[in-house]
């Protein structure tokens, strides 16, 4: 999907403030953090790609799947740097995610507990929440 003529690709574990960006260190480092210390990672790492003397940084896209899905929509909230943006089963909505998973356990540990019991992480960090600021609707 990428590799093309004229296209460049980055992976973001490359800049991120926990090395490994793999594993148990890593995981425990980004728990209950899912919009602030990740989101600061890729956009480092958009920097540092968008000053490569062969990238046009007005035709910049992001892609992911999952977490990364989740953090395309974090992206179209936050950020208008990319062109365009394609997700792929990621987390549109926390709290939703929450009551429709089967891992339980999961969102416990990623927003400090149940839904009932810390609603304000989840909404916090669910990209439902800045659709207003999106540049494009999808």
């Amino acid at each position: 999907m990428f590799a093309a003529r004229g296209a460049a690709s980055s992976l973001r574990g490359e800049l991120s403030r926990i090395e490994p960006a793999y594993g148990q260190k890593f995981t425990d480092a980004i728990s209950q953090h899912w919009g602030d210390y990740p989101y600061e990672d890729v956009m480092k790492g958009v920097d540092v790609v968008a000053r490569l003397p062969y990238v046009d940084s007005t035709r910049m896209g992001a892609a992911g799947a999952s977490y990364g899905g989740y953090m395309v929509y974090w992206l179209a909230g936050h950020t208008n740097r990319f062109k365009v943006l394609v997700d792929h089963d990621g987390v549109f909505n926390t709290a939703s995610m929450a009551g429709s998973t089967e891992e339980l356990w999961f969102t416990d540990w990623e927003f400090g507990g149940t839904v009932y019991a810390n609603r304000a992480l989840y909404e916090k960090w669910s990209p439902l929440n800045f659709v207003s600021n999106w540049r494009r609707r999808c």
